[in-house]
This record gives C-alpha cells, sequence and structure tokens, in this order.
C-alpha cells in the first residue's frame, strides 16, 4: 500500500471547501495521486446494465485509478461477456458464489488503493470527473470517508461540506431518521478499512446498514460532497430488494433481523450513551419492519416462518424502554415492547389479523 500526501488546510468551512475541493481536483493529479480502488461485485446483471456501469467506472478523467470487477459465480454467459472487458487497469476475478459481502470483500483484499469505492453492477457513475471530485475533498479536508452527491439528506447537521468527526457524523445521521447507510458511492481511505475489526458480514442481506455505521464510528473524519451528483442508482424490478418471491421476501426479513441483531449486540457504539439509545432505535426499527414484512407475507408458509421464529427469539428487547424517547417512531416502540411482554408468536399472529382486515 502506497502511501500519499494531500495538500493540507488549517480548517476546513462551509463557504470554502467547495472551492478548495474544486481547485484540488484541477491539481491532484500534477503531483502524487491517491490511487483508488473501484469494486465492483457482479451476479448475473444485465449486460447493458453491466457496460453502463463498468464504462462508467473506465471512462473516469481521474487516472489514478483500478476497476477490480468480482463475478461473483455468475452463469457462463455473463462470465464471458466480463471476460472482454479485462484489460489493463481493469481486473476481472471470478470467484464462487458467495453473496455480495463476500464479493465485496474479495474486492476489497486484491485491491491496491489508497481509497477503495464500491459501485454496484446495475448503476453507474454519474458524470467523468465523479472519482476526481471526492478524491479532491478527502485531500482538502483530510476526511477518511467522502459521502457522495446522491446521498444528499439536508436535515444532516454538517453536511454542507464540512468535516466532522466520525463519531458525530454518525450521531447526525442517526438522528436525522431518513438516512440509508449504503455503502456505494462512498470513498473510503484503505487504511481506515484496514482497522475495521471486519468488513461486510458474509450472507446478511442489507448488510450496509451493519457495515457503514462501523465505518464512521471508526472514521477520524467524514465529510459529504457538495458537488454535482456522482452516483446513479437504478431500481430494477428482478433485484433482491424489489423481488415479490417468498425466497426473496425471507431473506429480507432474515436480513433486517441480523443487522438488528448485530447493531444490538455490538460494544463499539457504548462510548455513550446517546450513541447507544440511537443506535438500539435504529436496531428496533429494523425489527419492527421484518416483523410485520414476516405477518404480511410470509405468514402462511411455514418452512420460512420457522426459521425466523427461532431468529427473532434470540434477539435482545431488554433496552425497549431505554429508546423509546428516540425511536423513529411510536409504533417501533409499541411492537417491541409487545413483543417483550407477550411474546413473537402473539405479535406475529395479531398483525395477520390486522392485515387481513384491511384488504
Amino acid at each position: 500500500m502506497s502511501s500519499f500526501q494531500c495538500n493540507e488546510t488549517d480548517e476546513c468551512h462551509d463557504d470554502d471547501i467547495s472551492s478548495t475541493s474544486r481547485d484540488c481536483a484541477i491539481g491532484v493529479e500534477g503531483r502524487h495521486s491517491p490511487k483508488v480502488s473501484i469494486v465492483i461485485p457482479v451476479y448475473n446483471t444485465p449486460a447493458n446494465l453491466l457496460c453502463e456501469c463498468i464504462n462508467s467506472a473506465v471512462n473516469q478523467c481521474y487516472q489514478s485509478k483500478e476497476v477490480i470487477v468480482v463475478d461473483d459465480g455468475s452463469d457462463a454467459v455473463t462470465a464471458e461477456y466480463l471476460d472482454s472487458f479485462a484489460e489493463d487497469g481493469i481486473a476481472v476475478l471470478h470467484k464462487n458464489n458467495g453473496g455480495l459481502s463476500d464479493a465485496r470483500n474479495y474486492g476489497v483484499a486484491h485491491s491496491t488503493g489508497d481509497y477503495v469505492y464500491f459501485l454496484d453492477s446495475d448503476d453507474s457513475l454519474a458524470s467523468p470527473n465523479a472519482i476526481q471530485l471526492l478524491v479532491a475533498i478527502a485531500c482538502a479536508s483530510k476526511s477518511e470517508i467522502v459521502v457522495g452527491r446522491s446521498h444528499f439528506i439536508s436535515s444532516i447537521q454538517g453536511w454542507m461540506g464540512c468535516p466532522a468527526p466520525g463519531h458525530d457524523w454518525l450521531v447526525s445521521c442517526l438522528q436525522s431518521q431518513s438516512v440509508s447507510f449504503i455503502a456505494p458511492d462512498q470513498l473510503f481511505a484503505f487504511s481506515l478499512l484496514r482497522r475495521l475489526s471486519h468488513l461486510f458480514v458474509e450472507g446478511m442481506v442489507h448488510e450496509d446498514e451493519e457495515f457503514t455505521p462501523r465505518a464512521y464510528l471508526e472514521a477520524k473524519r467524514v465529510v459529504g460532497s457538495t458537488s454535482c451528483m456522482t452516483y446513479t442508482r437504478n431500481i430494477r424490478a428482478g433485484s433482491l430488494t424489489q423481488s415479490k418471491s417468498m425466497k426473496d421476501i425471507y431473506k429480507r426479513c432474515e436480513g433486517k433481523m441480523l443487522v438488528a441483531k448485530n447493531l444490538l449486540s455490538s460494544q463499539c457504539y457504548s462510548s455513550s450513551f446517546s450513541l447507544r439509545s440511537l443506535i438500539d432505535a435504529r436496531a428496533y426499527g429494523f425489527m419492527a419492519m421484518a416483523f410485520r414484512s414476516w405477518a404480511e407475507d410470509l405468514y402462511l408458509h411455514p418452512e420460512y416462518s420457522s426459521r425466523l421464529m427461532k431468529l427473532a427469539e434470540s434477539l435482545d428487547y431488554s433496552r425497549v424502554k431505554i429508546v423509546r424517547h428516540s425511536a423513529n417512531s411510536a409504533r417501533n416502540y409499541i411492537v417491541i415492547s409487545f413483543v417483550r411482554a407477550f411474546g413473537i408468536a402473539r405479535l406475529i399472529d395479531l398483525l395477520n389479523v390486522i392485515f387481513k382486515k384491511k384488504i
């Protein structure tokens, strides 16, 4: 891993970091440039979206980069199509299917950059200078994470280009109650990723919701981009997050519960009572969403319900009273309190009756 030096500024303010970033963007490649590894996990993504995605990475005007495409056990047609992109600056790695988390971890393990940027294979970078702008902001603000413009949430305090300690940034995100902690469109310093106890939890759906808060908390500085949009998200009907199949609905329910379990059990958020309460509130919110979908969509599918029941019974409901004032909604507090008092089976039965009456 190479070391690099960025232009240092004594202080970054809302009104000057954008101009500083523009200046850095113009000149950053005139000196030693931080190398960026763009990691793209692929599993049977349609060819038209793959082409758009990979080309958006390859055509970045920022030259000090590598594109790492991880084929996560795709079919032969997709694998062959990916091989057609293999050339200098593009590494196509084939592996057995292990899921999105495993593919991302595999890509990071094979990266040689100073920064890592995760790009989903059905999305694309919005402009040819997106990476250059993010690197420039990282250099100007001395931040270990730069959050791309597509994540803009106006309610986050200090978002407008002013770097914040990772702890403060995470608290602001949690207090906004509307943030989705997705990993793509964020530039992560490789040195930060190395300090984390683990990267993405393998086999978990909604893995970003477990990974990103830990990364924010560990980061010395986090800053958000105020420049043009850097990332384009495509919502596909066939994707795991949109699929209506019982199997995929089950995976989403299971994923939400596993995220909740990890958030509740993690000791890294116990440094302050306020942070612990906010994390617990988010965890209980994930539980409530999972229970609702379970009762509405999977109630009559015992093969899935039995597995979810076992997982739900292993969750920690003991801190729900502590988070009642910081919970995302009173509904979540009521749902989790009901489970604590009467058990998960009674809740699922009750919710199913309620949903039937609405039909």
